[in-house]
């Protein structure tokens, strides 16, 4: 087989090989449930491959690893916390799209999550609904629409 010939057919390979398209979803919180539910609802409304992360440590860790699409990051971890999190994320990567999560943050947390750098905020207990409506806001943020399923679950 001459060298052309080669290169043609690993380019055909190549080609035929299907990119995976599934949404790279960072999903960060000391909860498992949580993380359960959250994987769960992001299935519902989109094709996710979803990583998860119990503390700050493993948010950076895992991003710098996994560079995903989307980040779901729980503000209050023990040891390094979301916000800590958030902004060595945004320092890694300016154009990161990482989406707060709290069930009782104050307002100046959620101010502070805002002025690193947040992209969204989610209040818990959250919907299924609102999560695929921070996923729609994902889409029109960053030009990737087709992605998720029109509505979510109640």
């Amino acid at each position: 087989m001459s060298d052309h010939s080669a290169s043609t057919a690993e380019s055909a390979l190549f080609i035929e090989q299907p990119l995976d398209e599934r949404l790279r979803v960072l999903i960060a919180d000391d909860t498992a449930s949580v993380r359960g539910i959250l994987t769960t609802m992001l299935r519902e409304s989109v094709d996710a491959l979803p990583f998860m992360a119990r503390n700050g440590y493993q948010v950076v860790r895992e991003y710098r690893a996994k560079l995903p699409d989307l980040v779901f990051l729980d503000i209050d971890m023990p040891g390094v916390d979301g916000l800590t999190a958030l902004e060595e994320i945004r320092r890694f990567d300016p154009q990161a799209y990482v989406v707060m999560v709290s069930a009782h943050s104050s307002l100046e947390k959620v101010q502070q999550a805002v002025a690193l750098g947040a992209s969204a905020f989610v209040v818990k207990p959250f919907s299924g609904r609102r999560i695929a409506e921070v996923l729609q806001k994902f889409e029109r943020s960053t030009g990737r629409a087709g992605r998720v399923h029109a509505g979510g679950p109640g």
